[in-house]
C-alpha cells in the first residue's frame, strides 16, 4: 500500500478529488496490478483512499480529477478535457517509479535472465545462412516459450547493417556474417529488460570492439548512489572521443531508465543524480556510417557503493 499512500498524499496536498486511470494505461500496472481483470476497464482512487471499479462519468461532475495523461491518446485527452476539471499527475507517478522496489528488480532480473538465454540459444543459428529477419522471429519465439512477451521488436542487424542505429531487420542474408548486432528485451509479469550485443567475426573489429566494451566496464565502475549523469556522460564522451563524430552522442543518449516501460525515467539528457534502487541501461557505441557499428548495452540496478548488473 505504500505506493497508492503516496499517491492518496498526493492527492490531498494538491487538492485533487479523484485519480483515475483506466487498466491499460501504466498507473495500472503500477499502483493497482492486483485489480487488472477482464471485467475492470477503469478505477478511481478518492483522496479518502476509497477505491471505485468502472466509475460512473457523472461521479466526477464539478470534481478536481488527476489523470495519467503520458501514456494517452490525443483524441482520450482532448475528450477528458471537456469532461473534467483534469489535473496531469504524470511527473509525479514517473518520478515515483525511478525508485524501484525489490520486487520490481526481481522482476526486472528474471527478464534479464531471459534475455541472456535468448542471445545464448540464438547464437547457434549464428553459422547458418538465415536472414536478420529470420533471426528476429526466432529470438520472438524464444521468448514467448519461458513464459515472457517481448519488450519491443528485436534489432537485428548484419555486416553494414550494423552501423544503422534504429535497423529494420530485413531479409537480408550475406554469406558471411562478419559482424550482428543484436538489441532485445523480454517483458516478465510487466516487466522490462533492454540488452544490446555485437558478436564479431573478424579482427577488422577487435579494437573498436575492445574500446567500447572498456568504455562500458569503467562506467559500470563508476556508477553508484550519488553519481551525476553529468558526469558519467562526459566520462563516455571522453573515453570514446577519439573517435570523435562516430560515437554514440551523435546518434543517441548514454542510456536510460527501465521498468515498466523499456525508457523511462531516469532522462540521460538530464543532470540528476542517481540514487539507490535506481535501474538504468548504459549502451555506449560507435558507428561508422554504411560500414559497420558496435553497441554494447547492458542493465544495472543502482546501489550505495557499486551498481549491480542485471544483464
Amino acid at each position: 500500500m505504500g505506493r497508492i499512500n503516496a499517491l492518496i498524499e498526493y492527492l490531498n496536498e494538491h487538492d485533487l478529488d479523484y485519480f483515475v486511470t483506466y487498466m491499460d494505461q501504466i498507473p495500472a500496472r503500477y499502483f493497482f496490478s492486483r485489480y487488472i481483470k477482464s471485467d475492470v476497464h477503469s478505477l478511481a482512487l478518492k483522496k479518502d483512499g476509497e477505491i471505485i471499479f468502472n466509475p460512473s462519468r457523472d461521479l466526477f461532475k464539478s470534481k478536481k480529477v488527476g489523470f495519467y495523461l503520458n501514456d494517452m491518446s490525443y483524441k482520450r485527452v482532448s475528450f477528458l478535457k471537456k469532461k473534467y476539471a483534469l489535473a496531469d499527475v504524470s511527473t509525479f507517478v514517473d518520478k515515483l517509479r525511478m525508485i524501484k522496489t525489490y520486487e520490481e528488480i526481481e522482476k526486472i532480473r528474471k527478464a534479464c535472465r531471459i534475455t541472456m538465454n535468448v542471445l545464448e540459444e540464438i547464437s547457434s543459428l549464428f553459422e547458418r545462412r538465415v536472414s536478420e529477419k529470420f533471426l528476429a522471429i526466432e529470438i520472438k519465439k524464444i521468448i514467448i516459450s519461458q513464459y515472457a512477451d517481448i519488450a519491443f521488436e528485436p534489432i537485428v542487424a548484419f555486416n553494414h547493417h550494423t552501423s544503422y542505429v534504429h535497423h529494420i531487420p530485413s531479409e537480408y542474408s550475406p554469406s558471411r556474417k562478419k559482424i550482428i548486432l543484436i538489441d532485445l528485451g523480454a517483458k516478465f509479469k510487466y516487466y522490462n529488460s533492454d540488452v544490446t550485443q555485437t558478436f564479431i567475426f573478424s579482427s577488422v573489429y577487435e579494437k573498436v570492439f575492445e574500446d567500447v566494451s572498456n568504455t562500458l566496464t569503467l562506467l559500470a565502475n563508476e556508477i553508484k548512489a550519488g553519481t551525476s549523469l553529468d558526469f558519467i556522460n562526459k566520462m563516455a564522451s571522453d573515453l570514446l572521443s577519439h573517435y570523435n563524430k562516430y560515437s554514440f552522442k551523435h546518434y543517441h543518449l548514454l542510456g536510460h531508465g527501465v521498468g515498466l516501460e523499456v525508457h523511462e525515467l531516469p532522462n540521460f539528457s538530464k543532470n540528476i543524480k542517481l540514487e539507490k534502487n535506481m535501474v538504468i541501461t548504459l549502451e555506449p557505441a560507435v558507428y561508422f556510417k554504411n560500414n559497420y557499428g558496435i553497441r554494447l548495452e547492458k542493465t544495472y540496478v543502482i546501489k550505495k557503493k557499486k551498481a549491480k548488473s542485471l544483464c
